[in-house]
């Protein structure tokens, strides 16, 4: 047994000197971070609860965290799952504000896979941090940031429409709200000030937006259908005004040795009202391999790749965020080797190894590196990793608990 341990030690060192990209030691870390909170789900209830994370934003100030999550009796089994809203002030360590949402019953049904993740339950703060927008159970609530102010239900511009499916912070009280349409393959993005609790205007997109710009006129999207060699989606830019799709945007990554039915997409986000940051999704082809180890910065008006990060040790998880006023963005990295990716089973001493690179806007390297961190939460589509509008202050989840940092600018 111990010669085949060794042998698969071997093996993996030399499939890693030999892999489509190349995989260094941990290069020497910039910058540094400090924890200044951390908020388990065990202080969101009592000792006669448990409770689960289904969402979360962190404050445009960085001073508070809003967390969406269930609560329920400890064993023996419970009948009903209570959805609430709290803030989290992250100063004083202390809930500031609490919310049920609904009481639900328990049933089969509803604690089926299907029915749970099929909810699109999401939680954002209005760039102006005026107001919370709430996703859950097929609606949406926007919550003013007051004394005693109440959830109040978002009317859907046109009630044919289906139930939402994504939910981001626009600009100022504004933020986009997309929804399901009778048709599947299309989905409607509409714009909805919650000071004024109006719809504004909307369009119509063959895919979920991931990104605006911060003039307000473009979206980028994954482009359906359209793929390049390699077997990776590539983006569309959407004019917002009239939903019309502007033009494909293709991506230098891609599987060097996939088979067809292999393939990946990537996550986009604007930098600026011409350029977006893109990184490749967490998916690996056959070999254990990613369809790529870097971020590349690609200019939307000639869709020409303008700069690459290739961050030593990257390798891609599907977190990408970026704070509201451009200027930080963060990405998470699980480093494995394409052996261990394959196999499932980590072969090396320290593997996986976990870590946050923090950038800065039209910086080569990362500004530093947070290690030791996962960052999950039990609906993978939902963002576990938030940024203040600044950049100065990172938000985590990690399966039970929230960690808190603060970055020197």
């Amino acid at each position: 047994m111990k010669y085949r341990t060794a042998l698969l030690l071997i093996l993996g060192y030399l499939f890693a000197l030999d892999s489509t990209e190349p995989f260094h030691a941990a290069q020497g870390r910039e910058g540094g971070t400090n924890l200044i909170a951390q908020l388990g789900t065990a202080s969101l209830v009592d000792q006669n609860h448990q409770a689960l994370l289904d969402a979360f934003d962190l404050a445009p100030d960085g001073t508070l965290l809003a967390v969406l999550y269930e609560a329920w009796k400890k064993p023996p089994a419970p009948n009903e799952i209570d959805l609430r809203l709290a803030t989290w002030d992250v100063r004083s360590h202390k809930l500031a504000q609490e919310t049920r949402i609904a009481l639900l019953a328990i049933s089969p049904d509803s604690l089926s896979a299907t029915a749970y993740l099929g909810d699109t339950r999401k939680l954002t703060y209005t760039t102006d941090q005026s107001h919370l927008i709430v996703c859950a159970l097929g609606k949406i609530w926007y919550h003013a940031l007051r004394p005693e102010a109440e959830l109040v239900p978002v009317e859907p511009p046109d009630p044919k429409l289906r139930k939402p499916v994504a939910i981001q912070a626009f600009s100022n009280g504004t933020v986009a709200l997309t929804y399901g349409t009778t048709q599947a393959d299309l989905y409607y993005t509409a714009l909805f000030d919650a000071s004024s609790g109006a719809n504004l205007r909307g369009f119509t997109s063959s895919a979920i937006p991931c990104s605006f710009s911060p003039d307000g006129k473009l979206a980028v999207a994954l482009a359906p259908g359209e793929a390049n060699p390699g077997g990776v989606a590539g983006l569309q830019v959407i004019d917002m005004g009239t939903g019309a799709k502007l033009r494909s945007v293709s991506v230098g990554f891609g599987f060097k040795k996939r088979y067809q039915n292999e393939g990946g997409a990537v996550l986009a986000r604007f930098l600026d009202d011409t350029r977006i940051v893109v990184a490749p999704d967490n998916m690996i082809d056959h070999t254990g391999n990613h369809s790529g180890y870097g971020l590349e910065i690609i200019d939307i008006s000639s869709g020409q790749v303008v700069g690459e990060l290739k961050p030593r040790r990257f390798v891609p998880s599907g977190e990408l965020v970026i704070s509201a006023d451009r200027n930080r963005f963060v990405a998470s990295s699980n480093y494995l080797t394409p052996l261990e990716y394959r196999s499932e089973v980590p072969l090396f001493p320290g593997h996986p190894k976990q870590e946050i690179f923090v950038f800065a806007k039209d910086s080569p390297k990362p500004e530093t590196v947070i290690e030791g961190l996962s960052p999950s939460l039990p609906r993978p589509t939902n963002e576990a990793i938030r940024l203040s509008s600044d950049g100065s202050v990172i938000a985590v989840a990690m399966s039970d608990s929230i960690k808190v940092f603060e970055i020197p600018k």
